[in-house]
C-alpha cells in the first residue's frame, strides 16, 4: 500500500527569540496545493490551547479562507489504552527503582 502525499509542518512559533522550526503548518498546507488535509499532531498526547486555538480555530478560519477543508486526528486525552499504557511505562519505572 502506498502512503499519499505527507509533508511534516510545525505550529505555534513561540517568542523566544530562537529561530523557529519550519515550515510553518498554515503555509505548508497553502503551498501544498491541497485541497483536503488531515492535520496529526504528533507532538501532543492531549488537547490544549494549541490544539484547540491553533487547529481548531485558526487553521479551519483559513481552511475557509481559501477553499481547503482541514481535518485532524482525535489527540488521546483520556482515552483508556492510552492511560494503560502510561500506567504500565510508570509502574515499570517505579518497580526498577525499588
Amino acid at each position: 500500500m502506498e502512503l499519499p502525499e505527507w509533508q511534516l509542518a510545525f505550529q505555534s512559533a513561540s517568542a523566544t527569540g530562537e529561530p523557529w522550526l519550519g515550515p510553518d503548518l498554515l503555509s505548508a498546507i497553502k503551498s501544498s496545493g491541497a485541497l483536503d488535509v488531515l492535520v496529526c499532531p504528533i507532538g501532543f498526547v492531549a488537547d490544549h490551547l494549541e490544539i484547540l486555538y491553533d487547529l481548531d480555530v485558526e487553521a479551519q478560519a483559513f481552511g475557509r479562507e481559501n477553499g481547503i477543508k482541514i481535518r485532524r486526528t482525535e489527540s488521546f486525552n483520556t482515552r483508556p489504552d492510552f492511560i494503560g499504557a502510561m500506567a504500565d511505562v510508570v509502574s515499570k519505572a517505579l518497580s526498577a527503582h525499588v
